[in-house]
């Protein structure tokens, strides 16, 4: 935990001074299904999404945010105690949208993420590629809708990702 609030707070200060000529901005609240995928295997769980973006004209964008993955159980340490796993990640990602009517979009990203791994009274960050697509739906000047894929890469062995749908409030 000690590295991880540090990096929330560098990715906040190089997000706020760029969103500044921002047209527009916007918040982002989210739930979907996480994957946790290992060596052909994956389960999936109920994870959550909070982000804020900023519109740096009608194309280019940024979006900083923090993901929960859900609690993966049914794990066991070396000595064959369980074990249950907590994964969450902090991502700072450049976007690019493109319009297709008046008010809906299809919309990439590509960023890094900083994964961390809590179980077991130890924790670990792993830092790795972010890539997502997704599509928005505008509901008025401020509502919106997103549907989103992100893959927030793979560690030693593990790959994260995460579909979600989302309500989007600019301002």
């Amino acid at each position: 935990m000690r590295h991880f609030v540090p990096a929330m707070g560098m990715a906040l200060s190089l997000l706020l001074p760029l969103s500044a000529h921002a047209d527009g901005s916007y918040l982002k609240i989210g739930a979907g299904q996480s994957r946790y995928s290992f060596a052909g295997d994956s389960e999936s769980k109920t994870g959550w999404l909070l982000a804020y973006g900023a519109a740096l004209d009608k194309t280019w964008g940024i979006e900083g945010g923090y993901v929960t993955f859900g609690r993966l159980g049914g794990l066991e340490d070396l000595q064959g105690n369980p074990l249950t796993v907590q994964t969450r990640a902090l991502y700072l990602a450049g976007t690019a949208s493109i319009p297709l009517g008046q008010s809906f979009s299809l919309y990439g990203k590509l960023g890094a993420a900083a994964k961390r791994f809590s179980g077991g009274g130890d924790s670990e960050t792993r830092y790795s590629p972010l890539l997502g697509v997704g599509a928005t739906l505008n509901l008025g000047p401020q509502w919106g809708l997103a549907l989103e894929y992100a893959n927030y890469g793979k560690s030693d062995g593990l790959r994260l990702s995460q579909t979600s749908l989302s309500v989007l409030y600019a301002f």
